[in-house]
């Protein structure tokens, strides 16, 4: 592997980087809102609400890659504009 000892044991037995921290705790936030809102919410939605109910600000984008790692549906709630 050609890899020094002391990175490979610290990279498994190393302390936890703050954003990996940081993470798993919006993870938890955002299964939390996902499923207390009958897995109706998109990523806009919770990121809205995350908003203003937590005072964080953070990016649809991060939002929406946290729940692309958990594996949970884009639901949209809101109806299609159709043109006549």
């Amino acid at each position: 592997m050609q890899v020094n000892r002391s990175s490979y044991y610290k990279h498994f037995y190393g302390p936890t980087a703050p954003r990996t921290l940081l993470n798993q705790q919006l993870r938890q936030l955002i299964f939390k809102i996902y499923h207390d809102n009958d897995l109706r919410l998109g990523v806009a939605k919770i990121t809205q609400l995350i908003k203003v109910e937590y005072g964080l600000s953070l990016s649809t984008g991060r939002i929406y890659r946290l729940m692309k790692t958990m594996n949970l549906p884009q639901m949209s709630t809101r109806k299609p504009r159709f043109k006549y």
